[in-house]
């Protein structure tokens, strides 16, 4: 099974959130290791976001890049278009008044 995570997952270890990698070393070191054996993985746009503050996040970003998939919006499209063929969802309009 892969996990994808989006930016929010990753800046959770970030020095700005409560999570900090430095306070809770075993469960970064975890989730460090889901990465490398491809358990989680995560979308191209999600590094351009990380990469785009030249902080200490874009260095982690820049060296897990293997991570962040391009292939995986294909994906998502495709799980988009057979989810709404299969499970049509109406929207009804109401009357407010």
């Amino acid at each position: 099974m892969k996990y994808v995570v989006d930016t929010s997952a990753i800046l959770a270890g970030s020095q700005y959130d409560f999570y900090e990698k430095k306070y809770f070393q075993t469960h970064w070191k975890n989730f460090d290791n889901l990465i490398n054996n491809g358990t989680i993985v995560s979308t191209e746009s999600v590094y351009k976001e990380l990469i785009a503050k030249d902080d200490s996040m874009a260095d982690w970003a820049k060296d897990k890049k293997y991570m962040f998939q391009k292939k995986l919006i294909m994906m998502f499209l495709k799980w988009e278009i057979i989810f709404q063929e299969n499970f049509p969802i109406g929207i009804k309009k109401r009357n407010h008044f």
